[in-house]
């Protein structure tokens, strides 16, 4: 998706307030910085699964619409069970459902630094499982 609609899907949905901006210009320029820096760390996170995976980065260039093939999903999906409850959720909502983690703390009902702290586990947790032998 192009990032001027990603920023009106935004606008759409609610995820982002313009009748507060003081400068509305400047405040759309900074949402769409946002989402394209939030597109630039998923796609990092996604390229270092998948290399853990054995996938070469042209095998990752040209399944990038897909993402993944079906191993690596299944593969994936067996690491994030691994997880406590709370820390796969908050993964999933961040990752999956491309919330922010503010967002998934309101959505799981917990304060920002305690979905913070899970998503800070989780991501090292996950580092763990993906470098053992």
């Amino acid at each position: 998706m192009e990032l001027v609609q990603q920023v009106y899907v935004a606008l759409l949905e609610g995820r982002i307030d313009l009748a507060s901006a003081k400068d509305e210009r400047a405040y759309l320029y900074g949402v769409a910085r946002r989402l394209c820096a939030s597109s630039r760390r998923k796609h990092a996170v996604w390229s270092r699964v998948l290399s853990a995976f054995g996938q070469s980065q042209e095998k990752q260039r040209s399944n990038e619409p897909q993402l993944v093939n079906a191993l690596a999903v299944r593969q994936l999906n067996e690491l994030l069970e691994k997880l406590p409850e709370r820390q796969r959720q908050v993964v999933e909502l961040v990752y999956a459902h491309d919330q922010t983690v503010e967002a998934a703390a309101e959505i799981m009902g917990v304060s920002v630094g305690s979905a913070r702290t899970h998503y800070h586990r989780a991501k090292q947790r996950l580092k763990s499982l993906v470098e053992e032998p």
